[in-house]
């Protein structure tokens, strides 16, 4: 009973030092999305260069595959597109149509992993 009793504590540290690992891992890839991002700004004159290697960035470190830049339009209720990243997907949506804000500014509930 003792082996087996060590044995279910013996897995439960190693489990637990796995997920420590984990999150020093995300922990270490944000610190240094960080870091790149504030390269961009040092380094880029353009909003928009800067704007573009900060997405670049978070892209890579959330995994995503397609996004945006935009700026609120001055009205407030407008988004004022920057650039698109389709993930290479076509899109058949009118570039120069307005891409109306909704609920994009809302306050964030929780965060996303």
């Amino acid at each position: 009973m003792q082996h087996i009793e060590a044995r279910d504590e013996t897995e439960r540290r190693a489990d637990e030092l796995r997920a420590a690992l984990d999150h020093a891992h995300q922990h270490e890839a944000e610190v240094a999305a960080l870091l790149a991002g504030t390269r961009a700004v040092l380094v880029h004159r353009r909003f928009e260069a800067a704007a573009r290697a900060i997405f670049d960035v978070c892209k890579s470190l959330l995994g995503a595959k397609a996004g945006y830049v935009a700026l609120s339009s001055a009205d407030g209720m407008e988004n004022d597109l920057v650039f698109l990243d389709g993930g290479g997907l076509p899109c058949t949506v009118d570039p120069s149509l307005p891409m109306p804000i909704r609920g994009l500014r809302a306050r964030p509930t929780g965060r996303a992993r």
